[in-house]
């Protein structure tokens, strides 16, 4: 399955639709977003990004869509539901 294979993946990984929508997300992802599978999966990812990088991450989204290639993986921080951030 597409999560199992998700799994095996060292990175952190989340597979959205075209509307930013979480359709699947590996072990690693979730660790770093501090939810569980279910907990994202159905939800925008804009919901687990900090306001101060959401423009960031939709720049970066609405290049992805018109097909540039020559984007860099985003990088931010994460905030966990504790508060702290990774």
């Amino acid at each position: 399955s597409l999560r199992m294979l998700l799994d095996t993946i060292a990175e952190a990984v989340v597979v959205l639709e075209s509307t930013g929508m979480i359709r699947g997300c590996n072990a690693q992802a979730q660790r770093l977003i501090g939810a569980t599978h279910d907990e994202m999966v159905g939800r925008l990812m804009l919901d687990f990004i900090p306001e101060s990088e959401q423009a960031y991450l939709l720049s970066v989204w609405g290049r992805m869509l018109a097909g540039d290639t020559g984007i860099e993986k985003p990088v931010f921080g994460m905030p966990h539901p504790d508060g702290h951030v990774e």
